[in-house]
C-alpha cells in the first residue's frame, strides 16, 4: 500500500538543524506556506523547531500561520522538535524566568488548544537547563494545558518512546540530551526508565524499528550543537 505523508516545516530553523543561528531573520516578503497537493496526501506532520525562541509571541506571523492551516487539516500531526523553553528551561514556581518561560509554552500552546489532530512536544538541550526536575515540570505544564497525558515525549525524562500515529505510521521519539548528560550531576535520571544504559537504548531502538516495520516509521530527535 501506498502512504503518501507531507511534511510542512513552518520553523526558521529546520528538523535536526535546531540550533543554527542565532540571528535574527527577516523578510519584507508576507509569509507564505507552500503545500502538496492535499489530494494525493494521506496525512500531514508539521514540524516546529526552536519554537521556545522564535515563536514565544502568541502573534507571531508563522504561529498564526500554522494556526490558519491547522484549522483546514485536522488529518495531521503538530510536532514540536525542541528547546520549547528559552533559555533554559522550566524553573521553578517563584523564579523570577518563570513567566518568561510559562509565556513561551502558551504561545505555543495557543496553537494547538482547539487541534484534534496529534500533538507532539519532543525536549532539546534547552529544555534539560533546569535539569531533569525542570524538564518534568514543562511535561506537567504543557500536558496540564492541554489536558492530554500522552503529548510530551519521552515521557519522565526516559531516552526513547514508541508513538502510533496510526495504523500505518509510527514514529519514534528520541531525547538526544538524555544520551548527552553528565549522569553523574542527573543521579536520578533513570529511576523511573526502564533504560539504564546507553547500550540498552541502541537495543531499544533497534527492537522498535523491527517492530514497526512494516509501516512508515519516522524518527523524531533534536540536534543540538555540542
Amino acid at each position: 500500500m501506498k502512504y503518501t505523508i507531507s511534511f510542512i516545516s513552518f520553523a526558521i530553523i529546520l528538523m535536526f538543524s535546531a540550533c543554527a543561528t542565532y540571528k535574527k531573520q527577516t523578510t519584507k516578503k508576507p509569509l507564505s506556506i507552500e503545500t502538496t497537493n492535499q489530494k494525493a496526501v494521506d496525512y500531514s506532520f508539521y514540524l516546529i523547531g526552536d519554537a521556545g525562541k522564535n515563536l514565544a509571541n502568541k502573534n507571531n506571523p508563522v504561529s498564526m500561520a500554522l494556526k490558519t492551516e491547522l484549522d483546514k487539516d485536522q488529518n495531521s500531526s503538530v510536532l514540536f522538535l525542541g528547546d520549547n523553553i528559552y533559555p533554559k528551561g522550566m524553573p521553578k514556581k517563584k523564579s523570577k524566568n518563570r513567566s518568561n518561560a510559562e509565556k513561551a509554552l502558551d504561545a505555543q500552546l495557543a496553537v494547538v488548544k482547539d487541534f484534534k489532530g496529534k500533538v507532539i512536544f519532543i525536549p532539546g538541550n534547552h529544555d534539560w537547563y533546569n535539569g531533569l526536575s525542570g524538564l518534568k515540570r514543562e511535561a506537567n505544564y504543557i500536558e496540564k494545558a492541554l489536558n492530554n497525558k500522552k503529548v510530551f515525549f519521552p515521557s519522565k525524562g526516559c531516552p526513547i518512546d514508541d508513538i502510533k500515529i496510526n495504523d500505518h505510521i509510527s514514529m519514534i521519539a528520541i531525547d538526544s540530551q538524555w544520551f548527552l548528560e553528565d549522569w553523574n550531576k542527573q543521579p536520578t535520571i533513570n529511576d523511573n526508565c526502564s533504560i539504564k544504559t546507553r547500550e540498552d537504548f541502541f537495543l531499544e531502538l533497534e527492537s522498535l524499528l523491527k517492530k514497526n516495520e512494516g509501516k512508515t516509521t519516522l524518527i523524531a530527535i533534536h540536534h543540538p550543537n555540542v
